[in-house]
């Protein structure tokens, strides 16, 4: 394994050019995620502070095995964080059914404003996984995982999206037929992430 630590100067640095790669380069739907950040200064330097922050904390680490560590643990977060808004999107839920899901899995009696946030938290939380992937991918090299993580990405979506669905199920007095499903899900995602993190680190990361 190889151990110098990346400087989280540097991870920083790749992103922000990954960012602008993305933003002019990506597929289409790539582009108009990113393109959001930039509509205003304030929601791409609130994207910056958000994901220097995750650097810093990869980068916090003195060994690149214990970065690597980390980096998986983040990716996982990232995904977890947007699954809401992706269901939204994906499922087209808005109105009363919307407000339903807020009502639950929101503290904050603010509906509007909590809407606002978690859209703002989806574009964030996508952007910042284009970037760890592309991190974990060309210059950690942690390819094994990387592969494993999409099948991970689509079970962790399919688990959050039977959840919603059982919540706007009760909400609307109806049976969810599929509730007995989640715990299996669940038991099955604990699964992946064990499995996935324990993978070997690689050998020979690309230099940077």
């Amino acid at each position: 394994m190889y151990r110098r630590a990346i400087a989280p100067s540097i991870l920083m640095d790749v992103s922000e050019l990954r960012i602008e790669y993305m933003r002019w380069s990506g597929t289409q739907n790539e582009r108009q995620l990113v393109n959001r950040l930039f509509e205003t200064p304030s929601s791409y330097c609130q994207w910056e502070s958000y994901h220097a922050g995750l650097m810093r904390t990869v980068g916090s680490d003195s060994t690149r095995k214990g970065q690597l560590v980390t980096m998986r643990r983040l990716r996982f977060q990232l995904i977890h964080r947007q699954a809401l808004f992706e269901f939204l999107r994906e499922n087209s839920v808005t109105g009363r059914q919307r407000k339903a899901l807020f009502d639950v899995l929101h503290s904050t009696q603010d509906y509007a404003k909590a809407v606002v946030a978690e859209h703002a938290r989806f574009l964030q939380s996508n952007s910042s996984l284009y970037c760890a992937d592309h991190l974990a991918y060309s210059i950690m090299r942690d390819l094994r995982f990387s592969s494993g993580l999409e099948r991970y990405r689509k079970s962790y979506l399919e688990y959050f999206g039977h959840h919603c669905n059982w919540i706007l199920a009760e909400s609307a007095g109806r049976e969810f037929t599929l509730q007995c499903l989640i715990p299996d899900l669940k038991k099955d995602l604990k699964q992946q992430q064990r499995e996935l993190l324990s993978l070997p680190a690689p050998v020979r990361p690309l230099p940077h």
